[in-house]
């Protein structure tokens, strides 16, 4: 398994498309993570057979998760603009996870940073009453 966090970010689109196309025949599972899913090149969705949907305020990546076919516009929206908290929507193709059916998964609330707040490297490396302290 192969987990890229916003490879849009420091890969080339050849080099993503070539990864799609070319490392799933290898029996590597790729796996693409974005807060902006519309900014990596089409053949990730293309090829997906799974697609995890959190919230989405942006109507262009709710238009790009629709161009995968997997489920069609009504649905992505309206999972999209009003998924609870702690859940995402499953698409799949009929070779996927919930065979070619969308389905809605809670997610155990694992007590991380939310809206995709990432910590600073200097707060996990001090003791927490330190972090806690404005510098």
């Amino acid at each position: 398994m192969l987990l890229l966090d916003e490879a849009h970010q420091y890969l080339p689109e050849a080099e993503i498309n070539q990864l799609c196309t070319v490392i799933r025949h290898i029996g590597v599972t790729l796996w693409f993570l974005s807060n902006t899913p519309s900014m990596l090149p089409n053949a990730v969705l293309r090829l997906a057979d799974n697609i995890f949907v959190t919230p989405m305020p942006s109507d262009e990546d709710i238009h790009y998760v629709v161009a995968s076919g997997l489920a069609d516009r009504e649905t992505v929206t309206a999972f999209a603009r009003n998924m609870p908290d702690h859940h995402v929507l499953l698409l799949s193709a009929k070779s996927g996870a919930s065979s070619n059916f969308p389905l809605v998964i809670k997610v155990p609330d694992f007590g991380l940073p939310i809206s995709g707040r990432t910590r600073s490297q200097w707060e996990a490396l001090l003791p927490a009453s330190a972090a806690e302290t404005p510098i």
